[in-house]
């Protein structure tokens, strides 16, 4: 085998490497949208649909966390979206929901 050949093969089978991981990324967000939107057509003054919000935003940011440990972006671009759009999203959202928690819970 060439040696560029090689170093090609090495590149696409290192574990850091994945080209599908956007699409991981974008799945997840989707995925968060869907489970988020029945949480806030509840009734926000509820403190178990306030705290089902929180759980469902940490579970899909430990899944984020969860991908890009073993991966990388396959562009500097991807990166930047990511982290200015996308994990804000969910991060923003899981802010606010533990905002109207504190709240529900310093009324009387």
């Amino acid at each position: 085998m060439h040696r560029l050949t090689q170093a090609c093969v090495a590149f696409f089978n290192h574990p850091k490497t994945n080209p599908k991981l956007n699409g991981s990324i974008v799945k997840i967000i989707n995925n968060y949208k869907k489970e988020i939107e029945e949480v806030e057509q509840g009734n926000l003054n509820d403190f178990a649909v306030v705290e089902k919000g929180i759980n469902v935003s940490r579970k899909h940011l430990q899944k984020l966390r969860i991908i890009l440990r073993n991966k990388e972006f396959e562009t500097k671009q991807d990166e930047i979206t990511f982290f200015k759009k996308q994990k804000p999203y969910i991060y923003g959202k899981l802010k606010f929901f533990v905002k109207i928690l504190k709240t529900l819970s310093n009324r009387p």
